[in-house]
């Protein structure tokens, strides 16, 4: 599942079929099938440190520069000490107001509202790769079911909650951002950021999800 930049936003989804690429251009190299691109020989003009060769700038170019920072320290009413996901052994110092002012956050959110569930799940499923945090209800094991039960051993227990709790599954948080989606009554593929790069790869079942902050605002299934 792929989305085209090209398309209108609300109707940019699309497939393909792995059995039919034939190359693909990615960080300034086109990889074909059987074979090594001629371009990936030629060496970048200029400083080294470019991504590509700016003599080849056209119009209608498309460009990518996505950085997902969390915050590890404060460091005064200015400035806050980050570390961005993809390279988690350098931390750096960031000015606070570039945080406010160009960044989306993941959990703080001004306004709520509450929707029906095939619109909380739209707002996932148009999120790009935004940062959002996602209130759902993991998957019934039999783990889940004995924790439960364990729980509720030697108390007078509510039994209709003890029911409601084994069969809705365990209430998770998640901070990600989007990979991939199904339609409204499927999943959607995401990458948890508090866990580790490459082993980070979550699924989530649109029909237990509760709420999502998204965008400075937490939308909440009604």
């Amino acid at each position: 599942m792929i989305i085209d930049l090209d398309a209108n936003p609300k109707n940019n989804f699309r497939q393909v079929d792995h059995r039919t690429i034939n190359w693909i251009i990615f960080k300034n190299v086109k990889y074909s099938l059987g074979k090594k691109s001629p371009d990936q020989e030629l060496p970048l003009k200029g400083d080294r440190h470019n991504k590509w060769d700016a003599s080849k700038l056209a119009v209608n170019n498309w460009f990518s520069a996505t950085a997902y920072y969390k915050v590890k320290s404060i460091t005064d009413k200015d400035n806050v000490q980050v570390v961005e996901t993809r390279n988690t052994k350098q931390d750096m110092t960031m000015a606070a107001d570039i945080l406010n002012t160009e960044m989306h956050s993941g959990l703080a959110h001004d306004a709520q509202e509450k929707l029906a569930r095939t619109e909380v799940v739209e707002k996932i499923m148009f999120a790009g790769e935004c940062v959002m945090t996602v209130n759902f209800n993991t998957k019934v094991d039999k783990d889940h079911i004995a924790s439960v039960l364990s729980s509720n051993t030697g108390k007078k227990a509510d039994l209709k909650k003890v029911a409601r709790e084994v069969v809705t599954g365990k209430e998770t948080v998640m901070t990600c951002y989007l990979g991939s989606t199904e339609n409204k009554l499927g999943r959607s593929l995401v990458m948890d950021l508090n866990a580790k790069v490459g082993m980070n790869y979550r699924q989530i079942d649109h029909r237990t999800i509760n709420s999502v902050i998204i965008k400075n605002v937490k939308y909440i299934v009604k």
